[in-house]
């Protein structure tokens, strides 16, 4: 299936939308946007470039693009703006302001097809996606307090955090950021991830949400651009979350096989 009116060209092998940059490319942008919107300290960041590139290599990419699209980003954002605490104070207004509007239960139904046209940007495809589609529990549990992201994001999907909500499903309400695969004390944690696995959970996530709009499709039928933004979302995130568990002493020395086994899984559907 293919969207109307879209061009597609031949990258690496694989089928995607004509105009949007490459794979290495968004991966570079999202991984800044994940980190810099997690209050991330830069400085610490830069001292980490070849472990980011050996990152980017073990997946396949062109590790000097994705450092490149990635420095071109904060220079976009402005250097001197990339405090950790500054990008903290944005990341709580911008949950804020997301519990305000997009996540609210009173919003419109939409569609994948509805959502990629409000926006070029992959990331805030799927973003917006997970915010418009799932209204809000009326009893999201009681606020708990937790000293790191990842904590904060386990007590969400248990009942509740004082910033963080996640809807009947277990997705985050503020973003998409951790919500397909995190790492916790050694181990990868997904939604279903006891009935589908990692790579099944993807595509059965992506499924429900289409068949919820009364639009069933084949797995296979998935517009590029939604599968391309699936797959930059997922590898933002577990390169994010290297990243920040190198800074906590966590080292690692290979792709993780469940990562490799759900890349593998939307690449074939580009094929």
């Amino acid at each position: 299936m293919t969207e109307p009116g879209l061009q597609l060209r031949l990258l690496d092998g694989q089928l995607q939308p004509s105009g949007v940059p490459s794979r290495a490319e968004l991966l570079g942008q999202g991984l800044f946007e994940t980190l810099y919107w997690n209050g991330s300290t830069f400085p610490l960041l830069m001292q980490h470039e070849h472990r980011l590139k050996q990152s980017a290599e073990w997946l396949g990419y062109d590790a000097d693009q994705v450092w490149s699209a990635f420095c071109s980003q904060w220079a976009a954002h402005g250097k001197s703006a990339c405090d950790g605490m500054q990008a903290m104070v944005r990341f709580q207004w911008t949950h804020q302001q997301t519990a305000r509007g997009y996540g609210s239960s009173a919003g419109p139904a939409v569609t994948l097809w509805q959502v990629s046209q409000t926006t070029a940007d992959p990331v805030q495809t799927l973003d917006r996606l997970v915010l418009a589609a799932r209204p809000m529990p009326d009893n999201p549990g009681p606020p708990c307090k937790h000293s790191s992201r990842v904590d904060q994001v386990v007590a969400a999907r248990e009942g509740g955090s004082d910033q963080l909500r996640c809807d009947q499903h277990g997705f985050l309400r503020e973003g998409l950021s951790g919500n397909l695969v995190f790492w916790r004390h050694g181990h990868w944690y997904t939604p279903g991830l006891q009935r589908h696995g990692v790579a099944g959970t993807l595509l059965a996530w992506l499924c429900q949400h289409w068949a919820d709009q009364d639009q069933p499709v084949l797995s296979g039928d998935f517009p590029p651009r939604i599968l391309h933004s699936a797959e930059v979302v997922l590898l933002t995130n577990a390169l994010g979350a290297r990243v920040v568990n190198d800074f906590e002493g966590v080292r690692y020395n290979r792709a993780h096989p469940v990562l490799q086994t759900t890349l593998q899984t939307i690449r074939q559907l580009y094929s």
